[in-house]
């Protein structure tokens, strides 16, 4: 892992220890991990939060044309930074951005029910 030079290259090093397989790829922890794969089974109204910067999950992944078609109740808002962990706002960055914006949608999903 410590000789990485991408991201690509640290799943690769990283996914044997993370799928608990020798020889595990990172194309393999990518899909076994792949929330698209299992958004089917969601039935309640979803937020689905991601961020252009996001190394991890990147926002071209989300597939907007396909939540939009296939997701009924879904929301898909792509900021354009926060990274892989939802940021945190404020003066003091005491005050969290996934909270404010999740509990915004819960409430207009209320409204709306």
């Amino acid at each position: 892992c410590l000789a990485a030079q991408s991201l690509s290259d640290l799943l690769a090093a990283h996914a044997p220890f993370a799928m608990r397989r020798r020889g595990a790829t990172g194309d393999e922890y990518f899909a076994a991990h792949d929330p698209m794969a299992v958004r089917r089974n969601v039935s309640v109204p979803v937020l689905v939060l991601n961020a252009e910067d996001d190394f991890v999950c990147p926002a071209s992944l989300a597939r907007p044309d396909v939540i939009v078609r296939e997701q009924p109740g879904a929301l898909l808002l792509i900021t354009k930074s926060g990274s892989h962990v939802a940021f945190n706002e404020g003066p003091l960055g005491r005050k969290s951005f996934h909270t404010r914006v999740s509990l915004d949608f819960l409430d207009a999903a209320r409204e709306l029910a």
